[in-house]
């Protein structure tokens, strides 16, 4: 809109074409020098990033999103576009990714994918919430379980060695909560695996 500069991210660059000049628009090396900036002067600095709220940068550089044809900073985007799906697809991307990449941390939170989002934890937490209906930790625990059945599929890790390295503080919690979103445990789950395969290949 007329108060925000669009940002050059690596995922949509393209949303920094709705900038009124090539000095409004902020760049990472821009956000990290004002971080650093503030930083020398002891102020910590929260970046806030509005996705989809800010709707000039998406109706210029993605008119197939916008509503209507004179769409403007206080239109809503369309919701029912395949288009306006890859969009937030891409945000999601960006979020699964930094899960993805921390999973053996245990202690892995909301705040810490804020951070490498160059978030504030209230909007990140919005923008999950808003985008799967669930909250950020559940999404949290989701991509850890997911990633166990994979493990529990294609390797030969003991299901200690999974719990630790998808971020679970020990197999009996591991354990109830694969039942919870597989109904049923990770023994049983890899036992049926393998008699998928074999049956496949008899």
């Amino acid at each position: 809109d007329l108060q925000s500069f669009p940002f050059v991210g690596k995922r949509a660059p393209e949303l920094a074409l709705a900038a009124f000049s090539e000095q409004e628009k902020y760049t990472p090396s821009d956000v990290r020098a004002v971080v650093a900036f503030a930083a020398g002067l002891g102020i910590r600095v929260v970046i806030e990033v509005d996705v989809p709220g800010h709707t000039f940068s998406f109706c210029h550089s993605h008119p197939e999103v916008c509503p209507v044809p004179s769409c403007g900073a206080q239109n809503a985007l369309a919701p029912n576009t395949n288009e306006t799906f890859d969009l937030v697809q891409k945000i999601l991307a960006d979020v699964i990714n930094v899960i993805g990449n921390n999973l053996s941390k245990e202690d892995l939170c909301v705040q810490d994918i804020a951070d490498e989002l160059g978030l504030s934890r209230s909007k990140l937490y919005r923008k999950i919430k808003a985008l799967t209906g669930k909250s950020a930790n559940q999404i949290i625990r989701n991509i850890r379980l997911e990633k166990s059945k994979e493990l529990l599929s294609m390797t030969d890790m003991t299901i200690g060695e999974i719990c630790f390295k998808v971020g679970f503080a020990s197999p009996s919690y591991f354990t109830k909560r694969f039942r919870e979103y597989t109904n049923t445990i990770p023994k049983e789950y890899r036992q049926e695996k393998i008699e998928k395969k074999q049956n496949i290949i008899e």
